[in-house]
């Protein structure tokens, strides 16, 4: 029986040390208080509220147009590779209700990003919370710990949440460039074509680097050539319309049709006609 209680008195011993350990090992950061200090910017292409982690790097979120919002987590010294971050919001206990949802994600290099969950680190911007970031290595061993405090954010998330509902539809990356396609004989463009339009002609008036769009309506080989020249016109002619309706300046389109002329899949068959009967809509930067 003594041998017993040896053993699982050494056992925990053991665990007890290497809790110790462990705990030795954590590398803790937090900006000073009175230094705390949160940043926001923001126009139609992003918006980022931010904070500098004193000997760390940095933790913000992010909008983008057509994305989710992100929480990211920026190391100076830190690698993120086959590491594991974890995000929470450090609530009062009275507010004990609202805890228990913890973002779980991986980086690579210096940065770390999640949509998970994003939105609850705004909202904690906006109640005074207090963001808790930790670093585990492959085994679970924490490895770093880093608090940001939410100090004088309340403002600042409300202009964040105000620069959201302002963001442009889609980046640039999205509206560059756009194919339309169209039933036979047809140049109905219908609603969800009609969203993309609206998305490149915000855009165009966003990003005075915009020089030209290029409209170019196609047809498959069906028919005659005549008629297909004129329906790649008419396809052509709608798209232009409904970038002029929006408010793209006339100036700034080029427009052409081709007819059957420059495929980019065989006529052949069903799909590669339907893959043929398209409008391009690309983007043209000034250089």
């Amino acid at each position: 029986m003594l041998t017993v209680i040896k053993v699982v008195f050494s056992a925990v011993l053991f665990l007890v040390g290497f809790s110790s350990l462990a705990a030795d090992n954590l590398k803790m950061f937090e900006t000073p208080l009175e230094q705390v200090s949160w940043k926001y910017s923001g126009n139609v292409f992003s918006c980022e509220i931010s904070h500098k982690v004193k000997n760390f790097g940095k933790v913000a979120l992010l909008a983008l147009p057509g994305q989710n919002l992100t929480l990211n987590v920026y190391a100076d010294n830190v690698q993120f590779n086959d590491l594991i971050v974890e995000a929470s919001v450090v609530v009062p206990s009275w507010a004990a209700a609202q805890t228990g949802r913890v973002s779980r994600f991986a980086g690579n290099s210096h940065h770390a990003e999640t949509s998970n969950n994003s939105d609850m680190f705004l909202r904690a911007l906006s109640q005074g919370h207090k963001w808790l970031i930790k670093v585990f290595d492959a085994d679970e061993t924490p490895l770093y710990q880093v608090r940001a405090a939410a100090v004088l954010t309340q403002a600042l998330a409300g202009k964040f949440k105000q620069c959201q509902q302002q963001l442009l539809p889609q980046p640039f990356e999205y509206v560059r460039k756009l194919d339309f396609f169209f039933p036979v004989g047809s140049d109905y463009l219908d609603p969800l074509q009609l969203e993309d339009i609206r998305a490149v002609a915000a855009y165009v008036a966003a990003d005075r680097r915009i020089a030209q769009v290029l409209v170019d309506g196609h047809s498959d080989a069906q028919g005659e050539h005549l008629n297909n020249l004129r329906l790649s016109r008419d396809r052509a002619d709608e798209v232009v319309a409904r970038l002029l309706e929006f408010g793209v300046e006339r100036r700034k389109i080029e427009v052409r049709h081709h007819g059957e002329r420059y495929p980019q899949a065989t006529n052949n068959s069903p799909l590669g006609k339907e893959a043929n009967r398209r409008v391009q809509l690309r983007l043209v930067m000034a250089i």
